[in-house]
Order: structure tokens, then sequence, then C-alpha cells
């Protein structure tokens, strides 16, 4: 075999490899100088038909610094992504006992590195699992803003366990496939570890379909492994494999690459807009997914909320463009919404009408907010005092069930007014579940009562059971109010409790906190005026004590 090239930032072993011909059988290895890394076979063997290397005909090694290694990557990515005008990056990182918690750190900083070049979009879409003896999928592959992939990436913990490429590739094919696209995807396996199983076979299926590997070996892989498995390089006719000498020659590759070619690419993320405010913003992923450069996002305030700062802001390479955005409550309006809400409902029933309450106790209930709940009912009373026609009732949804505490057909205000004083606080109701099939089976003691059920409650989990006995009890003549506070991830359905149309939110209250609810309790309290609907037919609220 020909005598081998001499090497400047390497040395052959033996030095005769580099000095004559060498003879058959007889086998070269290259060494790198310290702070270079190896690319092409480490060793190889003189056969008659040449030198050969691990896989065949030999990739003659060559020393490279470290960026130098990290270019010949990107190079080689850029050449496979230019081939397709629909494609998917997805990374397999190793988090083994093999590595520390900041060598992973590492390893997602060079994944962080990757997206920020070749940045996400419709066309481009990318995904992350992490595998030790078994593998999880981290972030969907389908994932096609670049902001939503780095800001969960800062999620992704370190956990340790072995090491198995195979759990890995099989994750990964069934990612594939529970995301098909078309797309052909670009696999990125990352690893310093000696694997488990034999992940040969599924990266020959994976590969077969379109899908390309690349693999990259930290410190103490193990090169026949990981090798074989990747794919071969559409113009060098290499395989796609790198080398890293550890996890430092990682982070200088990273920080080199970051410094002189990523300050003006590197994508500019705004936070996601919190989903608290007492308003929606447009469009909804605003508040669902980190935004990116120049995304602008607009809040309209739910009713009886008022508007602090801009409508709109933009996400800057700062953040975003306005961070005194807010939804403030306006307990006047809120007051005259709720009122006219049950107003107008009870004008909409022929004769004898009732109010049913229903206080949802759960475990986020505090004993403060409570009272204020309770508050809240006195203010209603006050507002629509009872009689002959208008009675009311109350359920308390609480942690061993759900009890009547009033009944329903209580016609007497300052009755009414001593009983809701006796009401417990027993917080840690399970669900919504048994009020409201209590609530279905009062049936207005033998008198056609069209009931309007107000139900107040800052529960956050809401099931479909529950839907669906809220839609019964829209059909047998009772309406539902709903007062949420606090619970804006629960609105959707809070809004298919409310109403069979889920596109209005007529009779859904969203407040902020139970602050608002006091604010408008006390607004509700000491505004004589909102007595002027009874006062024309002569019920006026009475004064219990003089009684």
């Amino acid at each position: 075999c020909m005598r081998l090239q001499e090497q400047m930032l390497g040395t052959w072993s033996p030095p005769s490899c580099s000095q004559t011909h060498g003879v058959l059988n007889s086998t070269c290895s290259m060494t790198c100088r310290e702070g270079f890394e190896l690319v092409g076979d480490p060793s190889l063997t003189c056969t008659p038909r040449g030198w050969f290397g691990f896989m065949g005909k030999a990739h003659v090694p060559t020393c490279h610094s470290i960026v130098a290694v990290a270019h010949l990557m990107f190079d080689a990515l850029e050449n496979e992504l230019a081939q397709f005008e629909k494609v998917a990056i997805l990374f397999l990182l190793d988090h083994s006992n093999s590595m520390t918690n900041d060598d992973f750190v590492k390893q997602t900083s060079f994944v962080k590195m990757m997206i920020n070049r070749f940045l996400l979009s419709e066309d481009r879409v990318a995904g992350l699992i992490t595998f030790n003896t078994h593998a999880a999928g981290i972030i969907p592959l389908n994932t096609s803003k670049t902001c939503s992939f780095l800001v969960s990436l800062e999620k992704v913990k370190f956990r340790g366990g072995g090491t198995n490429f195979e759990a890995a590739l099989i994750a990964a094919e069934e990612e594939i496939n529970k995301y098909d696209m078309n797309n052909q995807t670009i696999i990125f396996l990352m690893t310093d570890g000696r694997s488990q199983g034999n992940p040969r076979n599924v990266a020959g299926r994976l590969k077969s379909k379109g899908n390309v590997i690349f693999t990259l070996g930290v410190g103490g892989y193990k090169r026949m492994q990981l090798e074989p498995i990747s794919s071969i390089g559409r113009k060098n006719k290499k395989p796609n494999f790198f080398s890293m000498s550890d996890f430092q020659a990682l982070q200088e590759a990273v920080s080199y690459i970051n410094n002189t070619y990523m300050s003006s690419s590197e994508k500019h993320c705004c936070m996601t807009l919190s989903q608290k405010l007492s308003g929606t913003w447009s469009p909804g992923e605003c508040s669902t997914t980190p935004s990116e450069e120049s995304d602008n996002c607009s809040i309209l305030c739910d009713p009886g909320y008022g508007l602090f700062g801009s409508p709109k802001v933009t996400c800057t390479r700062t953040g975003w463009s306005q961070v005194t955005t807010a939804c403030f409550a306006k307990a006047d309006t809120i007051s005259q919404l709720i009122s006219n809400n049950i107003r107008d409902t009870i004008d909409s029933f022929d004769g004898v009408d009732a109010l049913l309450f229903i206080v949802d106790q759960t475990d986020r209930l505090e004993k403060d907010s409570f009272t204020v709940i309770i508050e809240f009912i006195k203010a209603i009373i006050t507002r629509f005092p009872l009689h002959d026609k208008h009675t009311a009732g109350l359920i308390s949804n609480h942690k061993t069930g759900s009890d009547i505490d009033i009944l329903i057909n209580t016609k007497k205000t300052c009755s009414f007014l001593d009983k809701l004083s006796g009401v417990k606080f027993m917080r840690g109701s399970p669900s919504l579940g048994k009020a409201l099939k209590l609530a279905k089976k009062i049936q207005g003691y033998d008198r056609e009562n069209a009931t309007l059920i107000i139900l107040i409650t800052d529960r956050q989990m809401i099931p479909s059971t529950t839907l669906n006995l809220a839609r019964k009890l829209r059909s047998s003549n009772k309406k539902i109010l709903v007062i949420a506070v606090d619970n804006r991830d629960a609105r959707p359905h809070l809004l298919a409790i409310s109403s069979d149309n889920n596109r209005t939110a007529q009779n859904l209250i969203s407040l902020d906190s139970y602050d608002t609810l006091e604010a408008v309790t006390e607004f509700m309290m000491g505004h004589e005026h909102l007595l002027s609907w009874y006062a024309d037919t002569g019920y006026l609220y009475p004064n219990c004590a003089e009684l």
C-alpha cells in the first residue's frame, strides 16, 4: 500500500506509516495533537485493494481544529437541507450516567446553536427526543416556531441512566410516523456512551424511507456503533459521522460559531403573554407560545374591564414593546353586567321564577374568598328581594359532597339571609358533577319554576361529563350564569356550561380575582339606585334588623 502522507497536526503510529510503503495486513493509526479533532478513519489496514478503514474503502484520517469540525458538520447539514423543500430536523440527545449535568447542558447549547443557524418555519420543523435506557419525546416534531423550540429546550432536564441507541431510533421512527407531513427528516443523534441493543435494523428502516441520519460522538463513544448507522453524505460520499474529544471541545465549537457567525441570525424571542389578564390576546398563539421578533399581539379586554396601556404590543430584540398593557376591573360596569343579566333572565321567565346559587368550594378557595362569595350572594338578594313569585335557594358544593343549604322555595329575603350566614366553609370539592345533579333534581316544589342557576367557581379542571350535565340542566327550563374567578384556563369549558353557543360570553362573567368580586359586591351594596327595577313593583329590600 502507498506510503501515507505525514500530518502536521497529528502523528502516525507506527512512524513507518509515513516513511515507507505499507505491507499486507499492516495497520496504521492516527493520533491528533491536543486541541485538534480527528476526521476520517482513525485506523487503516493494508489490503490487496489498498488501504481500508472500518467500513470499507479508506477515508484517510486528518486532524482539524474544533472549529473546522463544526464547519464540516454545518456544511454537511446544509447540503442535506438543500435537497428538500420541506424538511424536519429531529435531535436525539443522550442523557445517561456517562455524562454530567454540565455535559448535558453543553449538548443543549449545541442544539440551540443549530436551531439559530437553521431557523424554523412552516417548511422546516424540528423536534427533540432524549434517551438513556429508554427514550421520550420532549419537543414535538411539528414545532415550526424557532422561539417555541428554544423556550422548550430551556426546560429539558438531565436524568441519567443507561444508553440505548436502538430505543432512541425507534422513538424517532414513531415520532416521524406520528407527524407525517410528507417531510423528509434529518435525524441528529448525539452521545458520549456505548449502546445496549443493536440500532442497525431500525436505522436501516429510517434511511430506506429517505430519512438522513447524522451522528456525533463525544468522548468515550464507540465508533463501531455510530458510524454504521450514519447516512452517507450526498456531496463528499463519506458517513455523516463526526466526533469531539470531550464536551469541552463541543462547548468551544459552540462558543466560536456563536461569536463569529450567529450574532445577526440568532432569533430574539419574547415570553408567552399572560393568560391571566381579563382579556383575550389576538392571535391566540400570543398566549400559548413564545413570540418572535416583529410579531404583533393585540388585547381585547373582557366586558367590565378597561384597558391600561397600549392595545397592541410588538416583540423586539429587547422584549415586548409595552410591559404595562393590562386589563383592569371596572366594578361599576361589572356590577351592571351582572344585574342586567339577572334582570333580563327573570324578565324572560313567565310567572314564577327562582334563583339557585351554587357555591363551588374547590381546593383553591380560601376562607376570606368564601366570605366574599357569601357577601356577593347577599348583594344579589339585596338587588332582587324575594317574594311569592320570586324565590331563591343555595347548594353548597364541598369536600364531602353537595348539600341544599337553603331550599329553593325560600320566599322571604330575611329568612334567606339568615340561612346564608350559616353556610359553612368546607373547601375541597373534587368536582361540580354532584352539585349539578342536585340542581337537576330540584323541580320547584310542585311549581313550574323557571330557574336561573348562578354558579360561582374558581375551578380550573372541568371534565366533559360536567358539560353534559350542564347541557341537560339548560334543557329543563333552567338557565346558568357563571361567575368565574381566577380560572382563565377553564374559560372554554365555562362557556360551554353557561351556553350552547360557545362563541358568546353573555352568560359568563370572568373576574381576575376575588378582590375584584369584593369590589363588585361593595359597589352593588353601596348604590341604592340599583334597586330601581324592583321599586316599581313595590318589592323593596326589607330592613331585616328592624323586622
